[in-house]
């Protein structure tokens, strides 16, 4: 029986040994326990405006498997109150089938395995319809309105309109229409009514500078285009040349003061005025009879111009003409004749007398009478006297006066004495 004892204790203490987990020459197995937490709140989150629709963007949380966006119409979004639930793999998310002109809270969270972040920050959008309409009634003046500069920094005065905000111009010496990544935008804080002054600087060389400038809006609407020109002379001494004048284009005679002058003249920068007149005396450069012209450096046109009225008969009518550049210098003069005859049968209207201002009697034979009188042509004397009879045109009563179409003056006139009494 002991040997019998012996054999079991040997074939069962191993089985013991396992079983109890000793820590003898065996070891011990342990079982694997995972562990882990919910990721942290999305940062980064903001949103932007569609049609209909609104974007919302935020920073990958590295441990997220997933993302909820939880909106609303409401402020104060959270995951349980009021609102909408959506899931996204990864951001952006685009929220579609919104109502324009409402807006939209959202907030986002991470989800992993073990379980869901607390929520972001909030933020809002509010889609709207798209904007097709440009900006509107393009203006751009140069040094307000200078015809001439000679620097080539200059002041431009801008403005335009926007149903929605001018957010942009550019402003370029072409007339090419700019594209949207032209680096002529300059951007400008939006506004539905739009006016600055902004330095630009010309290009180089004397000339006609014109600087075109549009405006574009937030949703890439660009405007027409407005533009200004001057002229920049860095120094300019010379005088227009080639100075020409015809009158009624080389006729030698004419019946009417109305008549029509054809100018033309050069200049190495550009005409910018001329001057006409009946008398041969050279104008200044700042005399008030200057008529403006677009500058151009060969300057051709057929203007309108009043001769002076003669006497009846033949007169000989010259016409001189003067012409001027940017910087002030003016031509030699230009000049052309033309017989003008004057014939009239037309006599003076509206006669008028007036004895002592109207008085109805005078102790004195001497009294002033006010005399007027128009004619088509041009009063050139008077004849007073007491009798009602018409002198001739060559009766010694005459009284010669300055010829003029409308004649009004206050003259002595001695009255015939007569008996004592009235």
């Amino acid at each position: 029986m002991k040997h019998t004892s012996l054999l079991i204790f040997l074939l069962f203490t191993p089985f013991l040994f396992l079983s109890c987990g000793d820590s003898g020459v065996g070891g011990s197995i342990d079982p694997t326990t995972t562990t882990g937490s919910a990721p942290s709140a999305p940062t980064g989150v903001s949103a932007s405006a569609g049609n209909g629709q609104v974007t919302i963007t935020w920073t990958s949380v590295s441990d997220a498997a997933s993302y909820n966006i939880y909106s609303s119409t409401e402020s104060g979004v959270t995951k349980t109150i009021g609102t909408t639930k959506l899931t996204s793999d990864a951001s952006p998310y685009k929220h579609t089938g919104l109502t324009n002109g409402t807006t939209y809270y959202y907030v986002v969270t991470a989800v992993n395995s073990f379980g869901e972040s607390s929520e972001s920050i909030q933020v809002s959008e509010t889609p709207l319809t798209p904007d097709t309409t440009a900006p509107s009634s393009p203006s751009i003046s140069i040094n307000s309105g200078a015809s001439l500069t000679t620097s080539t920094s200059v002041t431009l005065s801008l403005s335009a309109s926007d149903n929605v905000g001018v957010t942009e111009y550019c402003a370029k010496e072409s007339s090419t229409t700019p594209s949207a990544t032209d680096t002529c935008w300059t951007s400008v804080t939006s506004t539905t009514s739009y006016s600055a002054d902004i330095s630009f600087t010309l290009s180089s060389g004397s000339g006609t500078k014109t600087v075109y400038v549009w405006f574009r809006d937030s949703a890439g609407n660009v405007s027409s285009f407005a533009n200004d020109s001057l002229t920049f002379s860095s120094s300019d001494t010379t005088a227009p040349t080639s100075p020409s004048v015809s009158i009624n284009s080389g006729a030698t005679s004419t019946t009417s003061t109305a008549v029509t002058l054809t100018l033309s003249a050069t200049d190495n920068i550009g005409v910018t005025a001329y001057y006409a007149s009946e008398t041969s005396t050279t104008p200044s450069a700042n005399a008030s009879g200057w008529t403006s012209v677009t500058s151009t450096p060969s300057y051709s046109a057929t203007v309108s111009f009043t001769l002076s009225s003669g006497v009846i008969g033949d007169n000989t009518k010259t016409v001189y003409v003067w012409f001027k550049d940017s910087a002030g210098n003016v031509s030699a003069s230009a000049s052309d004749s033309i017989t003008l005859t004057i014939s009239d049968s037309t006599a003076p209207t509206n006669p008028s007398i007036s004895i002592n201002s109207g008085s109805s009697s005078t102790t004195s034979t001497s009294v002033t009478l006010a005399l007027s009188v128009t004619d088509n042509v041009g009063v050139t004397g008077y004849c007073a006297k007491e009798s009602s009879a018409t002198p001739s045109s060559n009766g010694s009563c005459w009284t010669s006066v300055t010829s003029t179409t409308s004649y009004s003056a206050t003259v002595s006139f001695t009255l015939s004495s007569g008996s004592i009494g009235d």
